[in-house]
């Protein structure tokens, strides 16, 4: 495997990336990662590269990513599905909101850090709240409250750990 670091990319807008490539024959696998911390010393460029590095380790890099992960998607549906039916469609319509909901958490909830309230991953205009942190707190709570029913509270362990990380801060506000 070649790691092809790309420290200049052209800036396409304020938001955006382009990363050109050379040409090449035959099939590519593209692998991509990133990685952030909140410790301005940590060298995230190495954390980045690290995991690439961890999920390259055999040739067939792109099937056994995969397979790992339609091995999560299959355990978690197995063990959030349900089946909802009713004459005036009404199930059907709680059902796909439902699936939509949980698929949404799962994609974006198994992190550090607690899934944004309003878009999370798929949210496509930065981190804008127009409101202050109570909201922010309400807001991504009730995301949080269907978890329990649906089998799914592992996706509920970020938010968690969250206000577990602040419980000694919390303690010395509280004083």
């Amino acid at each position: 495997m070649v790691f092809l670091r790309v420290r200049h990319q052209s800036h396409v807008d304020g938001t955006s990336r382009q990363l050109v490539l050379p040409p090449a024959r035959g099939i590519r696998t593209v692998l991509v990662s990133s990685a952030a911390s909140f410790v301005p010393a940590a060298d995230v460029e190495h954390e980045a590269f690290g995991l690439l590095e961890n999920a390259s380790t055999t040739k067939d890099v792109y099937n056994d990513l995969r397979t790992t992960h339609t091995a999560w998607w299959s355990d978690f549906w197995s063990r959030t599905f349900v089946h909802l039916t009713s004459d005036d469609g009404v199930a059907q319509f709680m059902s796909r909101l439902r699936t939509f909901h949980l698929y949404y958490m799962a994609s974006s909830s198994r992190g550090e850090l607690p899934a944004k309230w309003n878009g999370s991953l798929f949210s496509v205009n930065g981190d804008q709240r127009n409101w202050g942190a109570p909201f922010w707190v309400w807001t991504t709570e009730i995301s949080h409250h269907p978890l329990y029913a649906a089998d799914a509270s592992d996706l509920g362990d970020p938010y968690f750990d969250m206000y577990a990380a602040q419980l000694p801060s919390a303690r010395i506000a509280a004083r």
